[in-house]
């Protein structure tokens, strides 16, 4: 499979659409792998941290 440039999605063709389908598709994959290595290592050892953080500012929200 060829690279296509970016500027080959604005031409509206059949191909530069599944390129740019198959790339959100691909990037939506690796958010969700990312946020899930965040989420994991989140509640391994900043959890506590951040849960006290949340309830300081559900405090401060409710004035």
């Amino acid at each position: 499979m060829q690279y296509t440039p970016k500027r080959t999605k604005h031409r509206g063709g059949r191909e530069a659409g599944s390129a740019r389908a198959g790339a959100d598709l691909s990037f939506k994959l690796a958010f969700e792998t990312v946020v899930g290595i965040v989420n994991s290592r989140q509640s391994t050892y900043g959890l506590s941290c951040f849960s006290r953080e949340q309830s300081e500012n559900v405090y401060e929200n409710k004035g």
